[in-house]
C-alpha cells in the first residue's frame, strides 16, 4: 500500500513538472540583453541589496550626468501627454500626483 502511494505521488510530481518551462528557458541571451546587464551592473553600487538598498541601486549614479537629449525630449513629451489627459483640475489632496497635475494644469490652462 505504501509503495502505491509513493508511486502515485511520484507520477503526479513528474507529470506536473514536466510541462513547466525552466527558468533558463526564459533568460534573454541576445547581445542587447547582455549589454544592458553590463550597463546596469556598471552603475550599481558595491553594497548588496539587503545591506544598503539605496547604494545598491543608485551607488555610482551621478546626479549631474546629462540624460541624452532624445531620451530627455521623449520623457518630457510623454509626461506632458499624460498630464494633458487630465482634463480637469484634480481635487485637493496631499497626494503628490494630484499636486503635480494641479501645478501642470495651472500653467497650461488658457482662458
Amino acid at each position: 500500500m505504501i509503495f502505491q502511494i509513493i508511486l502515485g505521488i511520484l507520477c503526479v510530481t513528474i507529470c506536473e513538472s514536466k510541462g513547466e518551462p525552466r527558468s533558463s528557458d526564459r533568460v534573454c541571451h541576445k547581445n542587447e540583453c547582455t549589454q544592458l546587464v553590463k550597463q546596469i551592473e556598471a552603475q550599481r553600487g558595491p553594497s548588496g541589496p539587503c545591506v544598503n538598498f539605496h547604494d545598491y541601486i543608485c551607488g555610482k549614479w551621478n546626479g549631474s550626468q546629462e540624460i541624452p537629449k532624445p531620451l530627455k525630449d521623449k520623457a518630457v513629451k510623454d509626461l506632458a501627454d499624460l498630464l494633458d489627459e487630465c482634463s480637469t483640475l484634480a481635487e485637493e489632496s496631499p497626494n503628490a500626483t494630484t499636486k503635480l497635475i494641479n501645478a501642470y494644469m495651472s500653467c497650461t490652462l488658457r482662458e
